[in-house]
């Protein structure tokens, strides 16, 4: 054996010894971090832990939310005072230390495996032709095949690594935190439109809500702007530190004029080393529980009804028991409601139960109070939703002496005085005291108590002929079965690929086909780069050097890699630029198409999924829809490159690694297609978590008092469950497909391999080392391209969703496009001028041709300027006259027609911004008191000044330092609920209508302050028609009939 093959044989031995231990290496990293996270071992075995491990970490560490170690970092960082850099490095240190320690083990694991290739392929290039050619070839190819699955592992570790850092650094460096705080101002304001929505909708407010909106977007949108240019300036970097390192090393092997000879193995197999460089940089892109004890029921003045069936809501997590549960349901008056209605007790009730009038749902609260049998009840108010007649029955066989109620302790808060005599003992408020009696009789002879006190009449609670409302038993038609309201969330099939790739272009206009064409050009300059490279190393065989000096050669490649860096941040700068027209606009078509959508759309759409759509489905589009975009055209086009240069040596081998790429991608789109699916349920059981904890967050009190936070926590459990599972699915699609890509890019590199040993052509050594340098890389930009793929689409889906609700069907009377109504041929000017309403043998339902109408051949004509009292019992369908005045309703037949022209033939802003409606929710949006009163800023502060001492809120108001810029929380929590009621009154005196719409507007008011509004009525409204829904004589006593 001569001292070549001992050296052959060394080298061998050498490379079989350290590939042993690369995989032993690689099986305890893989144990060791089983052994860490034992919560995901079940669902993560080793195989698919060295194959792909990355994709959960990136899915955890979305831009969406930082990932938990970036978040201690935060926490270490925030908890001990101001901000520093100091201060960001020391807690990254402190924190991440386990994290690099693990990258610095992982990536000698990782790069060993590539130390022992280098040798074997630089001795591979210089013996392609020779015996120990073929033992070199398996040792290559056993490295090829250790690299999938080392590969995986690295990427796992680098990628958790570079996305905590990067995080971090965007947080301290940029804007992360603004566009957080922006961001989480926006959905604050979407979430209160979306709670007022009715208001928006019947004041015609859209134009107004879509601007204040819009500010919020702008804002948001500058910050995320900002962010993606720094991702995708440092990506650019980051993907030619390659291109200025191999010019650096070649430069200085010029430099100090070494007598040896630049040859192709050293060339290309430092290349090689170089070019994984690229391949890690592009990865780099991408309280103690407080339990109540005590036995208590709590009812406040607005009911809490959680989106569920009428049984569910009464039992709220109790066992049945049927006898009991009857007893209640006839205790609180639902008996006949139950019946009336298809689907019984197992109607579906929608979100904050839509489906019910006021009065049901008082009674549903009631129903769940009386069932949850607590030891002692606190009723803020609890019968005023309820009519005279059916307040007094529920009132004598619940809360009274021999109701269901009558051996527990009742505290009841009310302002009718009917119920006083029936009381053990009062307590009056007034005047910042509190004043004690024993019996009615002993107050009323008091001289403290005040003499304008209302006690009423005992009411006759005999009859009992009523029926639900008409919009409960509208919607349980529609499912008799189910009584189901709200509608499951299903991907839409109606918007193929080509119309998303329309909506894409068209909204980011021309800045996406230049960044297209820039990261082209890149993809030209590396593969340029690259031949050049090989020139260079076939001109320095020759004596002259090809005829160019050195200097010339170094400064081709510096130009080469000048551009490379140029394209590169050019597409970053357009596609940032590109993306944030697109989100602008996008969000912009979504709010205005949501906004002008039926009523029914809202009844039937859960807050949490629309929510949803401008939360997170907008969060991906906004940066993970760039990131990804932008990954999957560099990675494709480079690939591309590569093959093309493969193809300019062996035509042979680039055509085989175009059909095994073909396989490639024929896999992935079948798992693509399952992808879809699960991605969509994934995103759909998403939103019913945001939609579960809506709902919890707004009867937190009911959940505290009732002692059901265990089980809104195990239906939350539930659902995240759900989600979980169809992620889990989802990861495996994209583990599935990652081993795919790995070995389809080895069945290249093997294919060359082969051609190169079998070819009757050999080729030179510098083709040789450019063919394999290039078709080694392939292997992991294959997995890079797998991994943004399907990251890409995750971003697409919430881009379909995102598009699918800027074609949403708009109200009739509305031009979704423009958000203009249709233009009419009639001159509106002055109309209405005077107030005269007429009905007409009008017939309507809420889905005509598909249930008994609600509203049935009406006729009866309301004068101008006069005041009408309307009067039923809870559910009669006093409610849908006003609905049908702003055409909410749809008629079936007859019209209805004011001041002599048909309501049906008037754009539909024109006719709502005429009328106002006061409605028995008060609605008020987190804002300033002013923006409240005067959405729109058309009028002075003199004139709302004026609006707030008619509606007597002004003495309130100017108590207050902040005057008309007082703050209104979430919900109105700062205000009463007559206060609330008094600034809507105060609104409707500012917008000065024709005709004006009050929906037991007062039913929360004392007597003092219902006299008050009734003043202010016959004062402040005395040019206008007046139509008044009660079910209290005492309110309609003013009223001409």
């Amino acid at each position: 054996m001569d001292d070549e093959e001992l050296q052959s044989s060394a080298l061998v031995g050498k490379a079989s010894w350290l590939l042993k231990w690369a995989f032993v290496g690689c099986s305890l990293f893989s144990v060791v971090e089983l052994l860490q996270r034992p919560h995901l071992a079940p669902r993560r075995p080793v195989c698919f832990t060295l194959c792909d491990i990355g994709y959960l970490v990136r899915r955890h560490a979305s831009d969406e939310t930082l990932s938990p170690l970036a978040k201690c970092v935060g926490a270490a960082v925030y908890r001990r005072g101001r901000n520093s850099g100091f201060r960001v490095f020391c807690g990254f240190v402190r924190v991440l230390w386990h994290e690099a320690l693990w990258v610095v083990l992982a990536g000698f694991a990782f790069f060993t495996n590539y130390m022992i290739r280098v040798p074997l392929f630089e001795a591979l290039i210089e013996d392609i032709g020779c015996e120990p050619a073929k033992a070199l070839t398996v040792l290559f190819l056993s490295t090829c095949v250790a690299e999938v699955f080392l590969s995986g592992f690295l990427e796992y570790v680098v990628l958790r690594f570079s996305l905590q850092f990067k995080a971090l650094m965007q947080a301290t460096l940029f804007t992360k935190e603004r566009v957080n705080r922006q961001r989480d101002e926006r959905l604050k304001k979407m979430a209160d439109t979306l709670t007022c929505v009715r208001l928006v909708k019947f004041y015609a407010w859209e134009d107004a809500v879509v601007r204040a909106m819009n500010r919020f977007r702008e804002r948001e949108g500058f910050f995320i702007f900002l962010a993606n240019l720094l991702d995708g300036f440092i990506d650019s970097l980051q993907m030619s530190s390659s291109s200025l390192m191999t010019i650096i090393l070649l430069g200085t092997f010029a430099a100090v004029n070494r007598p040896a000879t630049l040859t192709a193995a050293r060339s290309f197999s430092s290349l090689y080393m170089l070019s994984i460089m690229d391949i890690v940089a592009v990865n780099m892109s991408a309280c103690l529980r407080h339990r109540s004890m005590g036995s208590v029921a709590y009812l406040p003045q607005t009911a809490c009804i959680f989106n569920m069936t009428i049984r569910d809501n009464v039992l709220f997590g109790k066992r049945m028991d049927a006898g009991r549960y009857l007893r209640v349901l006839e205790a609180c008056d639902l008996t006949r409601d139950m019946e009336l209605l298809p689907a019984g007790d197992l109607t579906e009730v929608g979100e904050k139960g839509e489906t019910l009038s006021g009065g049901q749902k008082q009674r549903v609260a009631l129903a769940r109070a009386v069932y949850s049998d607590s030891d002692i009840y606190l009723m803020d108010d609890t019968l005023s939703a309820l009519d005279v007649h059916v307040a007094a029955k529920v009132f004598a066989r619940v809360i009274g002496r021999d109701g269901l109620l009558r051996h527990k302790t009742r505290i009841m808060v009310c302002n009718q005085g009917v119920f006083l005599r029936h009381v053990d003992q009062l307590f009056l408020v007034w005047e910042k005291r509190l004043l004690s009696f024993q019996n009615l009789t002993e107050m009323v002879t008091d001289h403290r108590a005040p003499k304008t006190l209302l006690f009423g009449s005992r009411p006759d609670s005999s009859a009992n002929d009523r029926r639900p409302s008409g919009y409960a038993h509208e919607m349980a038609e529609e499912d008799c079965v189910f009584g189901k309201l709200t509608t499951d969330e299903t991907r839409n099939r109606d918007l193929s690929a080509f119309d998303l790739a329309r909506a894409l272009v068209t909204m980011s206009g021309v800045c996406f086909p230049l960044a297209v064409l820039s990261i082209v050009a890149r993809a030209v300059a590396v593969a340029m780069f690259l031949c050049w490279i090989k020139m260079w190393t076939d001109a320095a065989a020759t004596p002259d050097n090809g005829g160019y000096s050195d200097a010339t050669w170094v400064t081709v490649l510096g130009a080469l890699c000048v551009c490379d860096l140029m394209f590169g941040s050019l597409a970053g700068f357009l596609l940032a630029l590109s993306f944030r027209r697109l989100s602008s606009r996008l969000h912009g078509a979504m709010l205005r198409s949501v906004l002008l959508s039926p009523v029914s759309f809202f009844d039937a759409t859960p807050r949490g999924r629309l929510l949803n759509r401008f939360s997170a489905d907008l969060n991906y589009v906004d940066c993970q829809f760039y990131v990804t975009t932008k990954e999957v055209l560099q990675t494709i086009t480079v690939v591309l490159a590569r093959l093309a240069v493969v193809g300019s040596q062996t035509l042979t081998a680039c055509l085989l690694g175009v059909v095994a790429t073909g396989v490639y991608l024929v896999i992935v789109t079948v798992s693509v297609r399952a992808a879809n699916v699960l991605r969509s349920l994934d995103t759909a059981c998403v939103s019913r978590m945001l939609q579960h904890l809506t709902e919890t967050r707004d009867s937190m009190s009911s959940v505290r008092c009732y002692g059901a936070v265990r089980l809104v926590c195990r239906r939350f459990y539930r659902l995240l469950d759900g989600a979980i599972t169809y992620f889990w699915a989802l990861a495996g699609s994209v583990r599935f497909t990652r081993v795919a890509g790995g070995f389809a890019g080895l069945c290249a590199v093997l294919t060359l391999v082969l051609v190169m040993l079998l070819s009757t052509t050999p080729l030179s050594p510098s083709g040789i080392g450019l063919s394999l340098s290039s078709a080694m890389s392939i292997p992991m930009l294959l997995s890079a391209i797998n991994a943004s793929i399907f990251f890409c689409l995750m971003s697409s889906i919430a881009f379909e969703r995102s598009v699918e609700y800027t074609r949403l069907q708009p109200e009739d009377g509305c031009d979704a496009d423009d958000m203009q109504p249709k233009v009419t041929s009639t001159s509106l000017a002055s109309w209405p001028d005077r107030g005269r309403i007429v009905f007409d043998n009008f017939t309507a339902s809420y889905n005509p041709g598909m249930g008994p109408p609600i509203l049935k051949s009406l006729t009866f004509v309301i004068e101008a300027r006069e005041r009408v009292g309307v009067v039923g019992r809870t559910g009669a369908g006093k409610s849908s006259l006003i609905l049908a005045l702003l055409r909410v309703l749809k008629p079936s037949e007859g019209r209805i027609v004011i001041d002599g022209i048909d309501i049906s033939s008037v754009p539909l802003r024109e006719l709502r911004s005429v009328i106002t409606v006061i409605p028995q929710e008060p609605y008020l949006m987190k804002g300033s008191l002013r923006d409240n009163l005067d959405a729109t800023q058309s009028h002075s502060d003199d004139e709302i000044w004026e609006a707030l001492t008619k509606a007597h809120m002004a003495d309130f108001v100017s108590k207050h330092p902040l005057g008309l810029l007082l703050e209104i929380e979430d919900g109105a929590e700062n205000l009463s609920a007559g206060q609330r009621q008094l600034l809507c009154l105060a609104r409707a005196l500012l917008r000065r209508p024709r005709v004006l719409l009050l929906d037991e507007a007062t039913s929360r008011m004392d007597g003092d302050t219902d006299r008050l509004v009734q003043e202010t009525l016959q004062e402040g409204f005395s040019h206008c028609t007046v139509l008044t829904i009660a079910h209290r004589l005492n309110t309609v006593l003013h009223c001409d009939r």
